[in-house]
């Protein structure tokens, strides 16, 4: 009788183990909500990866307009300096000049402004459209407003009268040239 109640209490015990853990429905239930946390987690690492994917390129558009924006001031400034007010200026002649830094929409315009004898472009509409310059003459500053214009603040009549244009820039690679010239004020 003893060995009778062993592998009675036996049975039992074993029953009892199996009907304490989950069923099968519950089991499948758990593997379900396994399941979704898994593509919930998965679904958000996607999204922080895209997010994070958006704030560096953002960040490389930032950094890559800062840096066009940095050889547009150069590419303004050694203009001014050498063919505006510099020793270059009679340069302005050669077609290699104009074809450097101007577009060919500006060149014609600056070509059509030019009333002297022979061919030639209206280098002084970079400046006040006055024709003469002084030794003190010189771009003083230049302010980046977006969308391809400059502001460029001079001084020009020795030195004593200030100015300052708009300039739009055609940027196509890492060929700069200027495309437009408005906005001239004279004694701000």
């Amino acid at each position: 009788m003893k060995k009778l109640a062993f592998v009675v209490m036996a049975f039992a015990a074993i029953g009892l183990i199996f009907s304490c853990g989950p069923n099968k429905a519950e089991l499948a239930e758990i593997a379900r909500q396994d399941s979704i946390r898994v593509a919930d987690s998965l679904k958000r690492m996607e999204e922080i990866a895209a997010q994070k994917a958006a704030q560096e390129a953002a960040e490389k558009a930032k950094a890559d307009s800062i840096e066009r924006d940095k050889k547009v001031i150069t590419m303004i400034e050694e203009f001014y300096k050498n063919y505006v007010f510099g020793e270059k200026y009679n340069d302005l002649t050669k077609k290699t000049v104009a074809n450097k830094y101007w577009t060919k929409k500006l060149a014609r315009e600056l070509a059509n402004l030019y009333d002297y004898d022979g061919e030639g472009y209206a280098i002084w509409e970079f400046r006040s459209g006055a024709q003469d310059w002084g030794p003190k003459d010189g771009v003083t500053n230049i302010e980046v407003l977006g969308n391809g214009k400059y502001k460029v603040y001079y001084s020009n009549g020795f030195g004593s009268e200030k100015g300052s244009l708009i300039v739009s820039i055609a940027v196509d690679g890492d060929i700069i040239k200027f495309d437009d010239i408005s906005d001239n004020h004279w004694n701000m």
